[in-house]
Order: C-alpha cells, then sequence, then structure tokens
C-alpha cells in the first residue's frame, strides 16, 4: 500500500482542513480475504481521524474478491456520511470487468488519471 497526500490549498502549521486535503491510497496486487483487512483498517483510521476524500489508485491490481469491493464500499459509505467521497483511478481492464456485473462504477467513480479525480473531488 502507498499513500500519497494532495494538498489543495497551502496550509498554516497547525491547520490541518480535511476540505483541502485528499488521500491517494495504491493498493497493491492483490485485494482478497488475506490482504484486504490491512488497507480496510487503513482507510478507516484515516476517515475516523477526519479524512474526507480518498482516490484509490488500482494500477498493478490484479485480483479483488468480495471482501475487498464490500470494505471499499463500507468507507465510501462512511466517507459520503461526513461530506466526503472515494474515487478510483487507473483500474486495469480486467478489474473493472469483476465490477461490472454488479455496477460498482455506478455508485464508485471511476477516473482514468489522478488530475480528473482531483478535479472531481475539488467540488465535493
Amino acid at each position: 500500500m502507498i499513500v500519497e497526500i494532495i494538498e489543495l490549498t497551502s496550509l498554516k502549521v497547525g491547520d490541518i482542513n480535511y476540505d483541502t486535503i485528499i488521500f491517494r491510497v495504491g493498493v497493491a496486487d492483490l485485494m482478497d480475504i488475506d490482504r484486504t483487512n490491512d488497507v480496510y483498517q487503513f482507510l478507516l483510521t484515516i476517515v475516523n481521524g477526519g479524512v474526507k476524500k480518498v482516490i484509490i489508485d488500482m494500477e498493478g491490481l490484479e485480483f479483488i474478491d468480495s471482501q475487498g469491493i464490500g470494505a471499499i464500499i463500507e468507507i465510501t459509505k462512511l466517507l459520503r456520511a461526513q461530506n466526503g467521497d472515494l474515487v478510483f483511478i487507473n483500474v486495469p481492464e480486467r478489474i473493472e470487468t469483476i465490477f461490472k456485473p454488479i455496477n460498482l462504477q455506478r455508485f464508485i467513480k471511476v477516473f482514468p488519471a489522478v488530475n480528473e479525480a482531483v478535479h472531481f473531488l475539488k467540488f465535493i
């Protein structure tokens, strides 16, 4: 898992305004029953800490199972309850084929690149 913080505006020391910060999280090659809990616990911790905007970068993701999808859906619901959101970027075609039968892309926005996702999240 790789994490990058994208600031939409400059911050003063001591001020954290989570409306202006986006967390970009790169997931590993697998999000299955054995690996999902680590990603879920990290995301839950940052959301409970106040984070409102998350980009999940799926570049390099080879497989995601129902546990991985369920964890992401739960985090997305928590974020939206706090007026935030979660989006995907760099979704490989093999992962899109997993999402299509359940129409996950209708619930979670998918963008081809980070700049488009950042633009969308600026208005959340």
